[in-house]
């Protein structure tokens, strides 16, 4: 029995290490938002659309910075589920700021919103930029 021991007590303390060693990855979905909320910050963008999945995901992992309406391509044209956000948010087509563009047509973007001011690819995602970045507020 007490041969037994060694091999268990030093069984414990590798795997007691490998867990005070290991760092799990964050899943890829979080650093897609960390990437895009980088690139939205500094622009003072916070309204936008993607398709439903990045929505939800947006909205609740940005802790409520960024405001995203899930939308769908309807006859070649983004349709926005307005029943899931602040509908006076999403008053008109004008207060979209941005679109994650994964998972979405691109044609149905353009035809809705026309072309973007700028498009931005990182970390798996492309962020389509419809507002101007936001200038320093003056008095």
């Amino acid at each position: 029995m007490g041969g037994q021991a060694l091999p268990l007590v030093a069984a414990g303390l590798i795997g007691l290490m490998c867990l005070i060693v290991y760092k799990p990855l964050p899943p890829p979905v979080y650093q897609q938002v960390q990437w895009v909320d980088a690139q939205l910050a500094p622009r003072g963008l916070t309204i936008g659309l993607a398709d439903y999945n990045y929505a939800r995901q947006l909205s609740v992992l940005s802790g409520g910075s960024l405001q995203v309406a899930p939308a769908i391509a309807v006859s070649g044209r983004l349709e926005p589920y307005l029943w899931m956000v602040d509908r006076r948010v999403f008053s008109a087509v004008h207060t979209v700021q941005f679109v994650l563009a994964g998972g979405l047509d691109p044609q149905a973007i353009r035809a809705s919103l026309g072309q973007p001011a700028e498009i931005l690819n990182g970390n798996g995602v492309s962020l389509w930029i419809y507002a101007k970045p936001a200038g320093p507020k003056t008095s």
